[in-house]
């Protein structure tokens, strides 16, 4: 819902807005966020599941596929999730919980470690969980969580339509990197057998094999060349198949992968509409990513910062219902740089604008283009009872400056104050 009923205060609200994501971009800065992110991206690619933990002081904790059990409803929602740790009692950083297990179970040295279950689950719309070792209740009885206070994020790169788990993006590409890998090693082994030097020497050709294995190079020896042969595999032909799909395979992964070498031609001249377009390929390609990722990851995320912060008093608390976060992915999530890159774009066209012939109507034109760069035009563009309330004032100070030239030049200027007040 809107923050002011104004269009005109909307560049202000959106200032204040932009104060609380400074704040809680300041704040994951802190931590130790973009380390945990980065392994929970590498899980995500390759095994397509993991569970991101953010605690009170914001920092994260990240558990692997063979750390939990989950269950999700049909609709992909988290149900339950069981969660073990393996770890030695000093590496509990709540004090109570550590003294509280060293009562129960002691490991014998460092090196061993002692079973941790954690267990959230859903009821009633609230969050519960609980914790044990060794088979018996530690630290809190049960506690509750709102969905904004949920610490546990469990991502899933793809989502599979009933089931618990998602698919990976190494798992659908695995047939192509398999090949790619086989081939690899083929041509590996078949490198290490061809750079073996042995030589067949004909029994008649009068060339002692002694001596030919000790000559230098160099080395003057006696016989005929034509009894002396180097042994050949004669898999030439059979290697260079080989080495034809190789780049073939490598280039659909390199694709596949987004990685850069793709983007651009290799050519002298490269315009940059056409990497703008080869870059948008890619990355319409990844839509179905981008989706899961946001709701099931960055918009979790945002909510338990930004409740940690409220809870801190480092931002300040909005009524309830009235700041609904939305996460923008792909080519929309460059920043403000990008909102920026819009702007100018749209400015250029207006520029442009004032040369088009009278019977264009600009003022949609004007919303159009805004409309095709994803830009809303309230409070930016004016609307036409605002153009013919301006064109009125102006002629009526026209009309004034010529029976009173003084009156209207000081009217312009009280005009002109009272905008920049409000």
């Amino acid at each position: 819902m809107d923050l002011t009923k104004s269009d005109k205060m909307r560049g202000e609200v959106e200032e204040k807005l932009g104060s609380i994501e400074r704040a809680i971009l300041d704040f994951k800065e802190s931590t130790n966020f973009r380390e945990k992110a980065y392994e929970c991206l590498r899980q995500l690619i390759v095994t397509g599941n993991c569970v991101f933990y953010i605690g009170d002081n914001g920092n994260c904790k990240l558990y692997t596929l063979n750390q939990y059990v989950i269950q999700r409803d049909p609709e992909g929602n988290l149900l339950d999730l069981i969660i073990c740790e393996k770890i030695h009692p000093e590496g509990i950083q709540d004090k109570e919980l550590r003294e509280e297990i060293k009562a129960i179970a002691v490991p014998d040295s460092l090196d061993d470690s002692i079973e941790l279950y954690t267990r959230v689950y859903r009821e009633d719309g609230k969050w519960y969980y609980y914790q044990e070792c060794e088979d018996q209740p530690v630290g809190e009885a049960e506690g509750t969580y709102e969905d904004e206070e949920m610490p546990f994020i469990v991502p899933r790169l793809i989502a599979v339509p009933n089931e618990d788990y998602g698919g990976s993006f190494i798992g659908e590409h695995l047939g192509d990197l398999e090949m790619l890998d086989n081939l690899s090693k083929v041509i590996e082994e078949y490198s290490i057998v061809a750079s073996r030097i042995i030589y067949l020497v004909d029994q008649a050709s009068g060339v002692d094999i002694k001596l030919l294995e000790q000559a230098d190079s160099g080395a003057v020896l006696e016989g005929r060349a034509d009894g002396v042969s180097v042994l050949q595999l004669q898999k030439h032909l059979d290697m260079q198949i080989i080495g034809q799909h190789l780049p073939v395979l490598e280039q659909r992964l390199m694709k596949i992968f987004l990685l850069t070498e793709v983007i651009q031609r290799n050519q002298d001249r490269v315009t940059a509409e056409e990497v703008r377009t080869m870059v948008q390929a890619l990355e319409a390609s990844q839509g179905g990513a981008y989706s899961s990722l946001s709701k099931g990851w960055q918009l979790p995320d945002c909510n338990r910062y930004y409740y940690l912060l409220k809870r801190n008093k480092q931002v300040p608390e909005l009524p309830k219902g009235v700041l609904k976060p939305k996460v923008s992915t792909g080519l929309e999530a460059l920043g403000r740089g990008n909102d920026l890159d819009k702007l100018m774009t749209l400015l250029n066209v207006a520029v442009q604008a004032q040369q088009a012939p009278q019977e264009l109507n600009k003022s949609d034109f004007f919303r159009r283009v805004s409309t095709a760069l994803g830009i809303d035009s309230k409070g930016l563009i004016k609307t036409e009872a605002e153009m013919a309330q301006e064109m009125q004032q102006m002629a009526s100070l026209q009309a004034l400056n010529g029976a009173l030239p003084g009156v209207a030049t000081e009217l312009t200027k009280q005009q002109g104050t009272q905008q920049i007040q409000e």
